[in-house]
């Protein structure tokens, strides 16, 4: 069984344009997030998307866009739902909460862009097993 562990440190001030992503496609992959900010200091959290009525993409190859057809760009950070992006879920970020899902699922941290700058930063912990 392979395993990874990392921690994330991360600002919102300039969010790339990025839509959510799956971490692995085989569906019995198993991702774990646990929230290290302190309670006053807690934001956002991690959200989780359907596309087109799918809770994963067909081809995770494919360039992704905002609609199914593939005509309109990703053009900012995606954290609610907008065209084909719909989001059906937000666990809040709370000190030490741990959160369990699939790999296979389109998720992504819900952060907005006002959340974490100056000597402010999202930290987490992540364990992809």
């Amino acid at each position: 069984m392979n395993a990874t562990f990392m921690v994330n440190v991360m600002q919102t001030k300039d969010l790339p344009p990025v839509c959510p992503h799956m971490d692995n496609t085989s569906g019995v992959n198993l991702a774990s997030t646990i929230y290290l900010n302190t309670a006053n200091e807690c934001n956002g959290g991690t959200s989780f998307y359907s596309f087109g009525g799918k809770t994963y993409y067909d081809d995770p190859s494919v360039t992704h866009t905002l609609d199914v057809g593939g005509k309109h760009p990703v053009t900012e950070y995606i954290n609610d739902s907008v065209m084909d992006w719909k989001m059906i879920g937000m666990v809040p970020m709370i000190f030490n909460r741990m959160v369990l899902y699939n790999q296979a699922v389109l998720h992504s941290a819900y952060v907005k862009p006002h959340m974490f700058i100056g000597d402010m930063y999202r930290l987490n912990q992540q364990f992809f097993i």
